[in-house]
């Protein structure tokens, strides 16, 4: 979600889909473009909702785990069933972004914006971006570096509301052989803080990452991201003010059998057969289980796991249409 440079301090606004500028922004996410209320403290999938009058907090993204909701209005708006003596505004802050159940071997889809906090002093924040889509398939990956699609995190505000953080998004890297790094990362954001008695921002949800190797691991960080905090102890619901971390995404599980290398089946792995075409029937090698067109297969012109030459003219029988070198295909 955007800050609305128009904000309103006007007291007792309820509504999911409030209008401008009594609701903030809304955060995107996968059916943004199809609904039509863009500010209130009603999510829109997995974007989070915005804050409302006055001065309450942007609900985080979802993703892989839902966004937090974002704190609570100011004072001047109390919530009269708190007990004597706490102090707070109603606990109306914009609605996390929900979890979205899927595969990564189905879609890749980001993550989830936050909402925006609702401001009448023109310092609200933004929502944070929804983590973005990784996807590679590879030989090998080796290193020490990170892999990362994080949703972002959120200013403080001051004395509006701020933002939700934004959801982790997606990491799906399919790898023949080893998988050696340091970490891959999906991780939600933190909501931003805000001042006194001012709605802080939810936190955004954690993304989903499917590592699919031979060999090897990755440590998957999928963490929630943490709301965001206001300075008076004492205030309802602590220092949070009612604002909430987001939900923990998903390491989602290889599929059973685990990847296959070999699609052709004709024993040969496709990344030795690559994708030469040695018998130049459009079809390369490694989608071909007949790599030569003698109309023998390959599996058997080669058994087991090693060439075999039988004229002795350097080039494997599962690669020669005349095995034998008596001029005879």
């Amino acid at each position: 979600g955007i800050f609305d440079m128009v904000g309103s301090g006007d007291n007792g606004c309820t509504g999911l889909d409030e209008p401008s500028p009594h609701g903030a922004m809304k955060g995107e996410g996968i059916a943004a473009a199809a609904y039509p209320a863009a500010t209130g403290r009603g999510n829109v999938a997995n974007g989070g909702g915005g804050g409302i009058c006055h001065n309450s907090g942007g609900g985080g993204g979802g993703h892989g785990g839902a966004g937090g909701i974002g704190g609570r209005n100011w004072r001047a708006d109390p919530d009269t069933t708190l007990p004597a003596g706490i102090i707070g505004g109603r606990p109306v802050g914009g609605i996390g972004g929900a979890a979205v159940r899927h595969s990564l071997l189905d879609r890749l889809i980001p993550g989830g914006g936050g909402g925006t906090g609702q401001g009448n002093n023109a310092v609200g924040t933004d929502g944070g971006n929804g983590g973005g889509v990784v996807f590679f398939r590879a030989a090998a990956l080796l290193g020490a570096g990170r892999v990362s699609a994080n949703g972002g995190d959120v200013a403080a505000s001051g004395i509006d509301a701020s933002g939700g953080g934004g959801a982790g998004g997606s990491i799906l890297i399919r790898v023949v052989g080893e998988a050696s790094c340091l970490t891959l990362e999906a991780r939600g954001g933190q909501g931003g803080d805000s001042g006194d008695y001012h709605g802080p921002g939810g936190g955004g949800g954690g993304g989903i990452i499917l590592l699919q190797a031979a060999s090897g691991a990755c440590a998957a960080d999928v963490s929630a991201g943490l709301s965001g905090m206001q300075p008076i102890p004492d205030a309802a619901d602590g220092p949070t003010y009612g604002a909430s971390a987001g939900e923990v995404g998903s390491e989602e599980t290889p599929p059973a059998g685990g990847y296959d290398d070999d699609a052709d089946h004709d024993g040969l792995p496709d990344i030795v057969e690559d994708s030469p075409d040695h018998d130049g029937d459009t079809v390369p090698d490694f989608l071909d289980p007949d790599d030569d067109g003698d109309g023998i297969p390959t599996r058997d012109e080669r058994p087991g796991d090693a060439d075999r030459d039988t004229d002795g003219d350097t080039t494997p029988d599962h690669l020669d249409p005349d095995d034998d070198g008596d001029t005879v295909p």
